[in-house]
């Protein structure tokens, strides 16, 4: 059964016993498996306990799919429920998951873990229409959603983190859950129970390697800087910036354009209006913003927040084209036709 968006969070704070198994799928691996695990939690104690859980390779069930049918009938020796672990690409475990549907039963839960698959895949598709499958998606974290969890975890410890300091830790947070909160956690360390983050600790702590590239890529798109924006571009892709993460800050850029140039037109000066910006502007970006804003017309700034929402979708959609192929590709052509305005 396909799980809307707006339930997933219930469901796995509560998961309901008319789901005897769960897909976890989507290009945020990191998500998948923190959700995996979250789920986990409800059914057994530990994950590494051999007597009532199992962890299942793809390759193993793709060489023999009736394995999986047998782990979840193997209930344990000292009682409670039984947990299949299963894992691997989509291609490896559909027909041992479209095997094992018959042999789900409620003394034992199956939490799959599917990567190279979307929204077409026979896995999903098949997970979607099986009611005792809940077939949970997962997508990179919006803006929204780092920020909540950053707050989550430094409310934990009392750790206070003001507006500025944390629209900076999201702006260099990507979108995979797993490396967010590896990279907040670290931060809540660093500043220790009722301790206090600023912008300089943010900046601090997370370092600036992929941070400057990323950097230096959207100011190159915007002043239509080809060879600087594909230095940058290669270096985060050497570094393993999400796609999606560097499409989000390329929007964010561009939005704030869009609302700098719309208070221009209402008698602002490029001057009050990028010293009123909020969080502030480095002083280093400035003069890059200043120059943008004075050469980029609205009609521009507004056809490029088009084409990168154009391009998230397609990144999300899936498909054969390698993602850093796709947004390279895109955002090469921002950056050509804000040559154009130089």
């Amino acid at each position: 059964m396909k799980i809307a968006a707006r339930e997933i969070k219930s469901l796995l704070s509560q998961p309901s016993p008319a789901y005897m198994a769960y897909l976890l799928h989507g290009p945020d691996r990191g998500l998948v498996r923190e959700r995996a695990h979250q789920l986990a939690a409800h059914f057994v104690d530990k994950l590494d306990d051999p007597f009532a859980v199992e962890q299942l390779a793809g390759s193993a069930v793709k060489g023999d799919p009736a394995i999986l049918a047998d782990a979840l009938s193997a209930l344990p020796a000292f009682g409670g429920m039984r947990l299949v672990m299963l894992s691997g690409a989509g291609s490896e475990l559909t027909e041992a998951v479209k095997n094992a549907a018959d042999y789900l039963h409620p003394d034992a839960r199956l939490i799959i873990q599917a990567s190279d698959v979307n929204t077409r895949h026979a896995l999903v598709k098949f997970c979607d229409a099986a009611k005792p499958i809940a077939s949970i998606a997962c997508y990179p974290d919006e803006t929204r959603d780092i920020a909540s969890l950053a707050r989550e975890v430094f409310a934990r410890d009392e750790i206070q983190i003001d507006q500025a300091a944390l629209a900076l830790l999201v702006s260099r947070l990507g979108a995979d859950r797993g490396s967010s909160r590896s990279e907040i956690d670290k931060l809540a360390v660093m500043a220790g129970p009722k301790g206090v983050l600023t912008e300089e600790d943010i900046a601090l702590g997370l370092g600036d390697s992929a941070a400057q590239a990323i950097d230096t890529l959207i100011l190159a798109l915007g002043n239509g800087q080809i060879a600087p924006f594909e230095e940058a571009f290669a270096r985060a892709k050497r570094e393993e910036f999400e796609p999606i993460a560097i499409l989000r800050q390329a929007q964010n850029h561009f939005k704030m354009l869009s609302f700098a140039k719309s208070a221009m037109q209402n008698g602002q000066s490029v001057q009050q209006v990028v010293s009123s910006l909020r969080p502030p502007v480095h002083f280093r970006t400035k003069p890059h913003l200043t120059s943008q804003l004075a050469r980029l017309p609205m009609a521009h700034i507004i056809d490029c927040l088009g084409r990168l929402a154009q391009l998230e979708s397609d990144i999300k959609s899936g498909g054969a084209i390698d993602s850093y192929v796709r947004i390279g590709q895109g955002l090469l052509g921002i950056c050509l036709r804000s040559h154009a305005y130089k």
